[in-house]
């Protein structure tokens, strides 16, 4: 696990999923180990802002949100710190969500990447959704996160990110047919049919 600073938004994307990785292989299951693990990973600003961040949080929950066990007390304060440093990391702060959705469902093209290593690549960067910043992360007493597109408005995006005369091959082949008709399609699927061309 690398140590985060002041990085970009997609170092900090994969300093979360890196830490989650890193959670579940030290079978770390108590938000207070989760909350130390994260100090070791930071420094500097953004380590300063999560440890000002978690005080503060920490304040808010014990007034808000006395009927909550301790540990999920700690997991809505986790979350709330995690999102006030991803404020300041994505450079629209709670908008980038939404740009980044925008962009990847009409502004991707692949190019003249090969289809796998392009369907790689845009299925990582969906999965990174959830680390984006979100309003109010702990809203009721409940997490609130961003989530990655699913279904056919993940194999949409895909599609349109696609060259033209790739969307052509498709849109000939029976097999891509029958399955869009059935709201079957998948992203591997339009790989397999791409990548003999």
């Amino acid at each position: 696990v690398h140590v985060f600073e002041d990085g970009t938004p997609e170092e900090w994307c994969i300093l979360r999923e890196e830490v989650e990785r890193l959670q579940s292989l030290l079978n770390y299951d108590t938000n207070t180990k989760k909350i130390l693990l994260y100090t070791q990973v930071m420094k500097g600003n953004s380590l300063d802002l999560f440890r000002d961040s978690l005080k503060k949080n920490k304040e808010d929950s014990t007034d808000k949100q006395r009927t909550l066990s301790e540990d999920r007390q700690q997991e809505l304060v986790l979350a709330a710190s995690l999102n006030d440093v991803a404020k300041r990391v994505f450079p629209m702060g709670l908008l980038s969500v939404d740009r980044q959705m925008q962009c990847l469902a009409y502004e991707v093209c692949m190019g003249n990447m090969a289809p796998e290593i392009f369907a790689s690549r845009f299925k990582k960067v969906n999965s990174y959704f959830e680390f984006f910043p979100v309003r109010n992360p702990k809203q009721h007493g409940k997490l609130r996160n961003n989530h990655p597109m699913t279904g056919s408005q993940l194999t949409s995006a895909f599609y349109h990110a696609l060259p033209l005369e790739f969307q052509n091959e498709l849109n000939a082949n029976p097999s891509f047919l029958r399955k869009q008709k059935k709201h079957k399609v998948t992203i591997e699927h339009m790989v397999e049919i791409t990548s003999q061309l």
